[in-house]
């Protein structure tokens, strides 16, 4: 599956993880993708076909609305301002507990510090959800 180029959106590409409170290499990069293709690639019968980008509101069955309202706000947010990743670094330590500060806004829907938000994160996610999508369709309809 490729999913239609959605334009340029500045993409998802952390400049470091943290670790520890290390700044660590990112593992969640564009090339992870590239290199999962290539190994689906060397799949016999395997073929790659493009998708449409799906409508975020067919993820809410499996997504919490408010976290993919969040992750688009907030990745809108990051292509408006200076510093483009933004890191989680408060969260909530009860359960049903809600973030009060837009800091801890981040830790809300976060666990870790491994994965920052950039300005093209929710698009990154939503080619990739529309990729699951349209490989399941491919699957259900037998081919």
């Amino acid at each position: 599956m490729r999913v239609i180029d959605a334009g340029p959106n500045g993409g998802h590409r952390p400049p470091f993880e943290v670790d520890g409170g290390l700044r660590v290499p990112p593992s969640d990069v564009p090339a992870r993708v590239e290199a999962i293709a290539a190994g689906l690639a060397a799949v016999p019968g395997l073929r790659f076909t493009d998708v449409e980008l799906i409508d975020p509101a067919v993820l809410s069955p499996l997504h919490d609305p408010g976290y993919v309202a969040f992750l688009r706000d907030t990745c809108a947010e990051r292509a408006a301002v200076r510093e483009p990743a933004l890191y989680p670094s408060v969260f909530p330590y009860r359960s049903g507990q809600h973030a009060r500060t837009p800091k801890a806004r981040i830790g809300e829907y976060c666990f870790d510090t491994y994965t920052p938000l950039l300005a093209g994160t929710f698009d990154a996610a939503l080619r990739m959800a529309s990729a699951a999508v349209g490989a399941a369709e491919a699957v259900a309809a037998g081919e």
